[in-house]
């Protein structure tokens, strides 16, 4: 086989902080909550003739293909090499990049778990998803997201590192309970954590209802508490705070995506539609859509 496709899920981060660092990359992390969504990032990997590493984003050639090559960089380590030629990894995102929606950390995780399946299923699926949390700290795309994915569904981190290092705790969702997502565009990252303001109303705010979630983990605690962490960070944008507003008026549970410019609601199936059409309405030039929560991993299509 020279070619194969993963799927991987998303990932929305309602809570977040991050604690002093080991030097051990897979002992470093994030500690937080959040969940994964049913919608998230097709990648295909295969071996070509030629050498290096080409990376397509929705049939584009990345510009900044960083992250693939501390992937594919980290697997071969971890597997003893690959194949010989030309490594070509082609993403198709199902939801807006660079967006809060964890497509860097899906990423890493298609490219590992892709490469995996290619040279025979050299490393356990554990170990394909720590090559891809090592890659995104090197990459410096993200901390907890593929420990998030990996644990699937909503839950709250207790220990932070990688699979088979950290630890996440799962907060039991009702089943009729849908996502509905905002995207206004994307959002300065690096620029908001490079504020010194901003990143201490990050870490007082987190570490206290981090706290507060793994004390009590339940779907209940979740929304109040992922509500308040934007609350407290407050760094919606002026194009994102009226539907804050709108939602915070029609009792719309509402956080904003971190770190994204765009709002999501966690809320009954029946309530949906509503909340739909005050997303689009509030958001007209942004991308709306619906998901589910899900207990996936990522796998072969």
């Amino acid at each position: 086989m020279h070619e194969v496709t993963v799927f991987c899920p998303g990932h929305v981060t309602g809570l977040f902080y991050v604690p002093p660092q080991p030097d051990d990359l897979l002992s470093q992390g994030s500690l937080g909550g959040g969940f994964s969504i049913d919608r998230g990032v097709r990648t295909t990997v295969s071996i070509e003739g030629g050498e290096g590493i080409e990376v397509y984003i929705g049939g584009t050639e990345a510009e900044d293909p960083q992250l693939a090559v501390q992937t594919v960089a980290a697997f071969a380590r971890a597997a003893g090499g690959l194949p010989e030629g030309k490594v070509v990894v082609r993403h198709e995102p199902e939801v807006p990049m660079g967006a809060g929606l964890g497509t860097s950390g899906a990423a890493a995780v298609g490219i590992a778990l892709g490469l995996n399946v290619l040279v025979g299923g050299k490393l356990s699926e554990e170990q394909a998803y720590q090559v891809a949390h090592k890659a995104e700290i090197l990459a410096q795309t993200g901390l907890g997201t593929v420990l998030g994915l990996y644990a699937g569904g909503c839950k709250v981190s207790v220990a932070m590192g990688a699979p088979g290092r950290g630890e996440a705790r799962a907060i039991e969702v009702p089943e009729t309970i849908r996502v509905v997502i905002g995207v206004a565009g994307p959002f300065p990252t690096q620029e908001a954590l490079q504020n010194t303001g901003v990143r201490a109303r990050v870490e007082e705010a987190g570490k206290a209802l981090h706290a507060a979630l793994a004390a009590e983990p339940t779907f209940e605690r979740f929304l109040a508490l992922s509500r308040e962490f934007s609350r407290r960070v407050d760094l919606f944008s002026p194009t994102v705070r009226p539907l804050a507003e709108a939602c915070a008026k029609e009792g719309i549970h509402h956080a904003m995506l971190m770190f994204g410019d765009g709002l999501y609601s966690l809320v009954e199936e029946a309530r949906t539609p509503e909340v739909e059409d005050l997303y689009r309405r509030l958001l007209p030039g942004g991308t709306t859509f619906v998901c589910s929560i899900t207990g996936e991993r990522g796998k072969v299509v």
